[in-house]
């Protein structure tokens, strides 16, 4: 069997990408070998190992969770990551062969940057180079001037010296959606003939099985479920302001808050006066809320295709998004509800989402062709054509 190798930033923090790791990697387990290794590696929902042919390999570095976890001393960890990261910007073969041994047939970064140089600088030479991005890599089109600090700038230089020196030595690069093609194209004009666009799958059996594994009571009011890390570029705090806007207008809604992150006390404290909104923290199975809900709400600055949403909208479920990568392929008059990124358009958004009719076996039908079979076999049929 041929061998591939994935190098992630992580696949331990139970987020979408990490899903769709999972899914990848357990699906072309089944043809090939596969090895694992993450530049971060966490605790809030470790990789689990499917069958004999996936090896998790030793993590290149641990978030601070897992780093007290594990019994060792965080300061340490942090200078750790940030020697790291200066290690693979100036010498990333070094870093490959220090921790990666053995050959690969094929290579593959599930993520920009760091991961992509490890990959494009690999000492395997016969290997196939794979650039697969997850997102939209408009941060990295952000002219420099447009940044305040020295030291930001300095960052912003280097991290665009390294992505496109790791563009420039890909065999191919995979974009999962319309967006992410367009940010690679506009970032890195000389690569567009690599660029292969293709879109997730998901196990969308599963998704059904496990929503039904206990039943969340239902609510008299109408709900939201919002799923997914609560930081900064989710920008969460946006659901509770348009709550919030609509709760003035005498307009009760419930607000399901799935998920953990550094903004979570942030969000508690605002929104700790409006017994609608609900702070469920991390839960490994999020899909008898989403069942138990009327829509799916977000609300990020980006995403690369959300992963969420294909989720809800198989269990049947409307979808309210801001225009992120992935919406304008996913949501439609019969779909869901696009906003901007305004507290008054989000509100809108709730409003006439509460008050149109929408059909769910025709939503969960619009995402079938999201199969994780017909996913694994378009990546496989790649792999094999380079």
């Amino acid at each position: 069997m041929k061998k591939i190798l994935f190098i992630a930033h992580t696949a331990s923090m139970g987020g979408g990408a990490e899903k769709v790791l999972g899914v990848l990697i357990k699906e072309l387990s089944q043809r090939y070998l596969v090895d694992l290794i993450e530049r971060v590696e966490d605790s809030v929902l470790p990789f689990k190992i499917p069958n004999g042919n996936v090896r998790h390999l030793p993590s290149l570095s641990f978030t601070d969770r897992k780093c007290q976890e594990l019994g060792n001393n965080v300061f340490c960890n942090r200078i750790w990551r940030i020697l790291l990261s200066v290690w693979i910007f100036v010498l990333p073969r070094s870093v490959h062969r220090h921790f990666i041994k053995g050959s690969y047939d094929y290579e593959v970064s599930f993520n920009y940057l760091y991961c992509s140089s490890l990959v494009g600088n690999s000492p395997n030479r016969n290997s196939k180079k794979v650039m697969w991005i997850h997102g939209a890599i408009v941060d990295l089109l952000l002219p420099i001037n447009a940044i305040n600090s020295i030291r930001g700038k300095l960052k912003h230089w280097a991290e665009r010296m390294m992505q496109k020196d790791a563009f420039s030595k890909s065999d191919v690069i995979v974009a999962i959606s319309q967006r992410t093609h367009d940010s690679i194209a506009d970032f890195c004009p000389e690569v567009k003939s690599k660029i292969v666009d293709v879109y997730n799958g998901y196990d969308l059996l599963n998704i059904d099985r496990f929503a039904r594994t206990f039943e969340y009571p239902n609510s008299r009011l109408f709900r939201l479920v919002s799923l997914g890390r609560v930081t900064y570029a989710k920008n969460v705090i946006l659901q509770v302001e348009a709550v919030e806007c609509l709760r003035k207008k005498g307009i009760d809604v419930e607000l399901l808050i799935i998920g953990d992150g550094d903004q979570i006390d942030y969000i508690q404290s605002v929104s700790k006066h409006n017994p609608h909104i609900k702070l469920l923290g991390f839960k490994p199975n999020p899909y008898p809320y989403v069942l138990a809900s009327d829509a799916l709400i977000i609300t990020s600055l980006s995403e690369g295709f959300p992963t969420i949403a294909v989720e809800a909208m198989a269990l049947g479920k409307p979808v309210i998004s801001t225009p992120v990568a992935g919406t304008n392929e996913l949501i439609d008059a019969q779909t869901g509800v696009l906003v901007d990124w305004s507290v008054e358009s989000v509100a809108a958004g709730i409003e006439k989402m509460m008050t149109t009719k929408w059909d769910s076996r025709l939503i969960a039908s619009s995402v079938s062709k999201y199969s994780k079979e017909a996913w694994a076999e378009n990546v496989s049929n790649l792999l094999e054509s380079l």
